[in-house]
């Protein structure tokens, strides 16, 4: 990976910042007559635009880009369709007039045809409305009409169009100026057509690109997440775990990004602490224990985001060295789902994943469990906690839980396949050290 984002010496990044996946509107492109809208096209054509700028800056950064530049060669472009596209349809995504001259002309005949309007309905209106006529003139239905007041003094034939909401007015179009308005409405309808045309034409010619529009997509959405993915890998100092198909998993100064994020953004960062373990192939469960807001609940979540992140092909924040075991799927009873609608507590919403982890378990599976047994009493828990590890342990791959419960670290301390692990905890100082140790059991200090 060209770690770093895609980034040549000067300091230029590849070009895909704002770049929009249109790869969903070029697969409804089925067939040479059908239409796209403007805002479709134009995103096509941006799309396009963006195709180009990546394969221009590939080629010209060679050397320093060989990954970037080799998928880039798949890519075949030309931006006259787009360029085409793009200055026919303007920001608000409506044909502009010189999109073909027959738009044009149309359009300058609709402008003078509507000042016409304008002036014979307003000189209509005014020569009636003296009288307690014609009010004022404005449009119905696409035509234009006058406003009268019902019962006014002076009446006129014509066809009514609309009534007010109170009944006192009523829209009507003038029989000697609905030739007028058949004039306009036909200019109009000429105009429909042609915009249509334009648009019908210009869909064909990216229907009989679409292939190519395709693989363009298809590559920059994959230099898109390459590039995301590297710039990751250096902000959060990540590496490419090794990988192990016996089990062993080993986790160096693995950290969770949110909570690094967060950190930095509170200028914390030297608070960090990364999560250190080490697996081998024989300890099948880890039962970890230790203070309150200890950091118990973060070192599970950190072990199944860099699980689920590294079958995602995605580097890990952790130190070189990390080993990550091969892995069907990830098993996880975090949080609390209990739910007025669905008549769970939170003990039954805990039970009903216990009982979905265990139909979903093979013997590849990683299971995380906060809190084993909590949400009913001590007694019971602890009994039902390890019941669940001693069937878990069976038929699944690795689990690490999390508890409070004496019991079962007594129960960790006497299995072979388990080991009990704290989190630190300074008494002297009366706070958490956030470093997992394997081997002892950790103290709750709630009080």
């Amino acid at each position: 990976m060209e770690l770093g984002g895609f980034r040549v010496q000067g300091g230029d990044n590849l070009p895909v910042s704002g770049w929009e996946d249109t790869r969903n509107i070029l697969e409804t492109v089925i067939s040479e007559g059908q239409i796209l809208d403007c805002e479709q096209l134009v995103r096509i054509a941006r799309g396009e635009h963006s195709a180009a700028k990546v394969k221009k800056f590939t080629e010209s950064n060679r050397e320093a880009l060989p990954m970037a530049a080799g998928h880039a060669s798949r890519m075949k472009v030309s931006t006259e369709l787009s360029s085409r596209i793009l200055s026919i349809i303007d920001e608000d995504y409506q044909l502009v007039d010189n999109a073909s001259p027959k738009l044009a002309d149309l359009r300058r005949r609709i402008t003078r045809k509507r000042s016409s309007l304008r002036k014979r309905f307003a000189e209509f209106a005014e020569s009636t409305g003296s009288s307690g006529g014609a009010d004022f003139v404005t449009v119905r239905g696409g035509r234009y009409v006058v406003s009268m007041q019902k019962g006014g003094g002076k009446t006129f034939r014509g066809i009514v169009h609309h009534q007010s909401g109170s009944g006192q007015s009523v829209f009507i179009e003038p029989l000697e100026l609905i030739e007028d308005n058949n004039e306009m409405e036909s200019l109009l309808q000429e105009e429909r057509k042609e915009i249509h045309r334009i648009l019908r034409d210009i869909t064909r010619k990216i229907y009989e690109n679409r292939k190519s529009m395709l693989v363009n997509q298809d590559t920059l959405f994959l230099l898109d997440v390459i590039n995301a993915s590297a710039s990751f890998s250096v902000e959060f100092e990540c590496c490419m775990p090794d990988h192990s198909s016996g089990g062993s998993m080993v986790l160096r100064n693995a950290r969770h990004p949110l909570l690094e994020r967060e950190l930095k953004l509170e200028n914390r960062s030297d608070q960090l602490v990364g999560l250190n373990i080490k697996c081998n192939r024989d300890l099948r469960v880890v039962v970890i224990s230790g203070p309150n807001a200890g950091g118990k609940s973060v070192a599970l979540k950190t072990i199944g985001l860099l699980i689920l992140m590294d079958q995602s092909g995605l580097p890990v924040p952790a130190d070189p060295g990390t080993i990550i075991p091969e892995c069907s799927g990830v098993l996880v009873d975090i949080g609390d789902d209990q739910s007025i609608k669905k008549s769970l507590s939170t003990f039954s919403s805990r039970i009903v994943r216990i009982k979905s982890i265990i139909s979903c378990a093979d013997s590849s599976s990683v299971v995380l469990i906060d809190e084993i047994g909590d949400g009913t009493s001590h007694e019971e828990g602890e009994v039902l906690a390890e019941a669940v590890l001693e069937k878990l342990i069976r038929i699944t791959g690795r689990i690490f839980v999390t508890t409070h419960f004496t019991s079962l670290k007594s129960w960790a301390y006497e299995r072979e396949e388990a080991e009990n692990a704290t989190l630190e905890f300074d008494p002297d100082n009366l706070k958490p050290l956030y470093r997992m140790k394997l081997g002892v059991p950790g103290r709750s200090w709630g009080i």
